[in-house]
């Protein structure tokens, strides 16, 4: 009795279905075609900020090892004291290893 109950219900659903076939497939069109809009603008978004992201650590770098070098030089002609440059590279790798652990696990 349920089996022949589920049967027509089946067969109902399968009428109702073929009966709106088409405006069921334009909208899975529509649905596919704004998914796919929104993938390719998130894709887009994270390009940018991919490039954004390697030019800020190339410029920091950049910066970071001029003021290495300055300060090396500065101890090397005595002029500063090898303390404040273990200070400094102290400081550096401190915040190397805070840059690569907020890239790798960004805060929320």
């Amino acid at each position: 009795m349920v089996e022949k109950k589920n049967n027509k219900l089946q067969k109902h659903i399968i009428e109702i279905l073929a009966e709106h076939e088409k405006p069921i497939s334009n909208l899975i069109d529509k649905i596919n075609t704004t998914i796919e809009n929104v993938s390719n603008q998130f894709l887009k978004h994270k390009k940018s900020d991919i490039r954004f992201s390697l030019r800020m650590a190339l410029a920091l770098t950049f910066i970071i090892s001029l003021i290495v070098a300055v300060t090396s030089i500065l101890t090397f002609y005595e002029k500063l004291d090898g303390a404040a440059l273990t200070f400094l590279l102290g400081l550096i790798v401190g915040y190397m290893l805070t840059f690569i652990r907020e890239s790798i696990y960004p805060p929320e």
